[in-house]
């Protein structure tokens, strides 16, 4: 079927906007890669839900009947009705009788979705592989048109539950399971009276039109008193591209507004209270339509041309005379939710959407691509420059390559260190003597600024210097010479801005002229500035994704290309596994696969310490060289930074890895053998092993067999539990020849499973529970129960975001008892000759 053109106009036909509250139906595409859902429970002739997904510009609906089930058994049909404005996705409340629809709307689900494909293209296809990310719905369904070929029939397509983590077989579906609104918290009954606007237990979003919890990567998450804004570079350049974001550079303070329950801080970047100083702002923010959020942005003042006017500014903070103005231009934080792993192009959105609804706060418009003609522009219109800004980075605390600057002239603050006396009829004083922090914190001379000055300024300006003067000389590196004389020397508390044309290659200033003091920056941060070019950044700026303190570099590079994982998402992934992997993996000897350009290309064990490995990671005697180990959830991303995908502990503990504290077998079989002889194979290792007076545990190896595990007291050598891991092996192969083997001889493997006792030998390993295998996919090697065996369907089940899925619902760690339940083997191994 042909690609339909998205059209609101059967929407707007079918409605009269006179009666019904329902919003006017207007095409609006978003900017952010991320598409939204939602869905409806409507109470109209017949109960039914709606189902609504963002695609071009629309929302794409269907009248779903039963509702969405959570068992791939139950089909659900799904009749496609009109395209939906996107306004329509926080519309909760009654639609009167005779208009039509008339009836009672809850808003019962939202969300974000994915498609395998182009939304717009799979949906005129007629099968859409949709996997939601709601508060309900969640994981993969697939929408299947129904063929036909009449029109009426061909809208009828199935809503249908595909297998993953998110099935549920028994107990109520979620139709069942879920009767109020997401929004509101209400019932049908309290909707169509509007009573209850709001029940107690409900702990959605606090305001119902503002709904940060739609975006993928927003966080619930308490919202800290303050934090340290993202600065951004300087550039030589423009960045080319569309992945480019472009906004004016304005010429004022940087502030972030500070909303808690209503109630507003405005806060300097060098983290100082300046409310009082700019309470007309404070008071508009707190006219916003949210209680609680932190706005990032610039207080300015507007010349007649509407440009920000910093020496208007600078005015206005000794006389109070001017219209103080603040553009926002970003949102961090938004009622309860951290969104500052959210793409930046949607916390604009939202930023936009709230701004909308009050006009004193204006919102920092961008462009997208086109760099050089905003840049041209801007300069045309004698603008200080422009902030390109990468449209999905996140919002980082530091200074940032993901953020950059270039100005249309040469700009920057200086220390003042110094100033000369005035001559002829010029009163206050001649000049300031600047200077900046060099790479070591030494303060060095740079110039003079003698221009850009009023009586009025040179005035009061003296005043202040008289004030700080001091005898000696409070640079490192200080003036001498010719431009030595005649300076009178203060302390370096104050900050000039200024304006010139280039720096000389003696670290001098041409043609300086000064703009103005400053006092929301510190003098100790003041450093010349240095231009990077765009096309050398890359993302590989480190300041822009750091975990655990861990600057990881390249976070873009695709670590596996199947199904598209990031150095950084790896990393991310460590660190949010640190809890239930470190047991498995601190403080022992580890062995490591690296794959520094990816899974699909050259990968390495490496065993062995070097300095050259992370300052988190350290080394680990093992009495013939020394061995790899971390301490905590910094070493496990540190591993990720060093290329590492897959970690093999050693079965014994640093200090004493002579005497190993757990056993390992895996079960290894042929391409032969289906996933149920392997299961199988698992519960006769148990078995012989119960027989034997140890109690196991098993886990999928994230690759095609099971890891049956034991843990040990440590009080035998390698060499006798490698023995006794060996006897197991033979009796199982002598038990069932047809079925196992206790040789690694591929040539004799031919439907059989290796039982593989030689994890068990000094020096050898198994991969940890929990670490990701170099492996398609991006597998894991997870622990589950003996009970939930049987429903595992292979051993690359769970790949990293089902294993954090899994983790996250869990209420019980599978191995919690492990490492408490050690196990003598010795007294095993004695009881066994004593029955002989």
């Amino acid at each position: 079927m042909a690609r339909k053109k998205t059209d609101l106009s059967e929407y707007n036909r079918k409605r009269n906007f006179d009666k019904t509250a329902e919003p006017k139906g207007m095409v609006r595409k978003s900017e952010s890669a991320t598409r939204r859902f939602v869905v409806q429970l409507h109470d109209a002739s017949r109960m039914h839900f709606d189902l609504r997904l963002e695609v071009d510009g629309v929302y794409k609906s269907w009248a779903v009947p039963k509702g969405p089930s959570v068992d791939p058994k139950n089909k659900r049909l799904a009749v496609e009705v009109e395209d939906h404005p996107l306004d329509y996705g926080t519309f909760e409340g009654t639609i009167p009788e005779g208009e039509y629809g008339g009836g009672t709307v809850m808003l019962w689900d939202r969300g974000t979705y994915e498609c395998d494909g182009d939304p717009a293209a799979e949906h005129a296809d007629g099968s859409m592989k949709v996997t939601f990310s709601g508060e309900r719905m969640r994981g993969k369904w697939a929408l299947v048109r129904m063929h036909s070929k009449e029109e009426e029939e061909a809208k009828n397509w199935l809503l249908i539950k595909e297998k993953d983590d998110a099935v549920q077989v028994d107990g109520p579906d979620l139709p069942e399971q879920f009767r109020v609104s997401v929004a509101t918290g209400r019932n049908l009954e309290e909707i169509a009276s509007n009573k209850g606007e709001k029940n107690k237990e409900f702990s959605g979003p606090e305001s119902g039109g503002i709904d940060p919890s739609r975006y993928r990567n927003a966080k619930k998450h308490p919202q800290p008193e303050t934090l340290k804004p993202q600065l951004a570079k300087l550039a030589t350049e423009v960045p080319s591209g569309s992945e480019w974001i472009h906004e004016v550079k304005f010429d004022g303070y940087r502030m972030l507004a500070i909303l808690e329950e209503g109630k507003v801080r405005i806060i300097s970047r060098n983290n100082q209270d300046w409310t009082d100083r700019f309470r007309e702002i404070a008071d508009q923010v707190a006219e916003l339509p949210i209680k609680n959020g932190i706005l990032d942005g610039e207080v300015v003042i507007l010349d007649s041309n509407g440009v920000s006017d910093f020496g208007a500014l600078q005015n206005f903070a000794q006389t109070g005379r001017g219209k103080l103005v603040f553009y926002a231009f970003d949102l961090p934080f938004c009622e309860g939710y951290d969104l500052r792993d959210c793409p930046l192009t949607e916390r604009k959105e939202l930023l936009a959407e709230i701004l909308a609804m009050q006009s004193p706060i204006r919102y920092s418009e961008h462009i997208s691509g086109s760099g050089a003609k905003v840049f041209g522009s801007a300069c045309e219109n004698r603008l200080e420059g422009i902030i390109c800004k990468k449209a999905t980075s996140r919002y980082t605390e530091t200074r940032s390559s993901s953020w950059l600057k270039v100005k249309c002239i040469e700009r920057q603050e200086f220390v003042v260190g110094g100033y000369t006396n005035p001559e002829g009829e010029r009163v206050g004083f001649g000049a300031l003597v600047l200077g900046v922090h060099d790479d070591v914190g030494r303060l060095v001379y740079c110039g003079r600024v003698g221009t850009g000055f009023n009586d009025m300024s040179l005035r009061s300006l003296a005043a202040k210097l008289k004030s700080l003067e001091r005898k000696t000389s409070p640079f490192d590196q200080g003036p001498s010479g010719q431009d030595a004389k005649g300076v009178h020397y203060v302390e370096p508390h104050l900050i000039a801005e200024v304006e010139f044309s280039s720096w000389t290659s003696d670290g001098r200033l041409r043609h300086p002229s000064f703009r103005g003091l400053r006092d929301d920056k510190q003098p100790e941060e003041i450093e010349r500035e240095k231009a990077v070019e765009p096309e050398k950044l890359s993302n590989q700026d480190e300041s822009d994704h750091t975990l655990e303190g861990i600057a990881i570099t390249h976070p873009e590079r695709i670590i596996y290309p199947d199904p598209g994982i990031s150095k950084w998402e790896l990393a991310e992934y460590f660190d949010q596994i640190a809890d239930w992997l470190l047991p498995h993996a601190a403080n022992r000897p580890l062995a490591l696969v690296r794959c520094p350009q990816g899974q699909e290309k050259e990968c390495f064990f490496q065993k062995n310490y070097s300095d050259a490995l992370p300052k988190a990671i350290h080394p680990v005697d093992i009495g013939d060289g020394e061995g790899i180990g971390i301490l905590d959830a910094a070493g496990l991303v540190s591993l990720a930074q060093y290329g590492v995908i897959e970690i093999h502990p050693w079965g014994s503990k640093e200090g004493d890895v002579e005497h190993p504290d757990r056993i390992t077998f895996d079960l290894d079989p042929s391409e032969e053998l289906g996933w149920e002889e392997v299961v199988e194979a698992a519960k006769e290792t148990r078995d012989i092993l119960d027989q034997l007076g140890l109690e196991s545990w098993v886990k999928t190896s994230g690759g095609k067999g099971l890891h049956v595990c034991v843990p040990l007291e440590p009080n035998l050598e390698w060499g006798e539990v490698k023995e006794f891991c060996h006897g197991v092996a033979i009796l199982m192969e002598n038990n069932r020849p047809d079925r196992y083997i206790a040789n690694m001889s591929k040539s004799k493997r031919k439907g059989k499973i290796f039982v593989d006792y030689l994890r068990n030998g000094r020096g050898a390993t198994s991969v940890a529970a929990y670490s990701p295998r170099a492996r398609r996919g991006a597998p894991v090697s997870v622990p589950v129960t003996w009970r939930e065996l049987p429903k595992i369907e292979a051993a690359n089940q769970f790949d990293l975001a089902a294993t954090l899925s899994r983790v996250r619902k869990l209420k019980h760690d599978p191995w919690a008892d492990f490492f408490e339940r050690p196990q003598d083997l010795k007294a095993v191994l004695r009881r066994a000759q004593k029955g002989r």
